[in-house]
């Protein structure tokens, strides 16, 4: 979501039905003026996410999708690979503005067609369902999507 300062970047977990259960808002006060390639992966006990601003940032979730475990900081070579390495089949891809998912028995369903531009997605395998966050940009107004499959 734009604000005065920048850019801010939100984590939102959804319902089966995509109903919004959390929202909250991850910023670094001191490089807010970019949030890009937002990553995700599921620990088995926590989110891991990352950004790029100036420099690469990393925070933690709790499972509730509202508690943040670690505060947001500069991200180790280490964590910023882990979060943003695949090590599963599912792929999603953003096309013509819509979301899609695929993987060995799926190809290109959609995942979302919420309006605006939908874009950098990316998924993460928890070992019994995935999780996707994407970027979406309404009015100015940038937001990060999170589904599950």
């Amino acid at each position: 979501m734009g604000d005065g300062n920048g850019q801010n970047l939100r984590f939102v977990t959804l319902d089966p039905s995509g109903n919004k259960l959390t929202d909250i808002v991850l910023t670094v006060p001191n490089d807010n003026t970019n949030t890009n390639r937002p990553g995700l992966k599921w620990t088995g006990s926590v989110f891991a996410i990352t950004w790029q601003g100036t420099s690469k940032f990393y925070a933690e979730v709790g499972e509730d999708g509202q508690t943040v475990v670690v505060n947001k900081r500069v991200a180790t070579d280490n964590e910023w690979s882990s979060v943003n390495a695949n090590s599963f089949n599912g792929t999603v891809v953003s096309n013509g503005g819509k979301i899609y998912f695929s993987d060995t028995n799926i190809n290109q369903e959609l995942v979302s067609a919420v309006s605006g531009s939908n874009t950098w997605p990316f998924i993460a395998w928890t070992g019994s369902k995935y999780g996707i966050v994407w970027m979406n940009v309404q009015n100015n107004q940038l937001q990060l999507y999170f589904g599950t499959k």
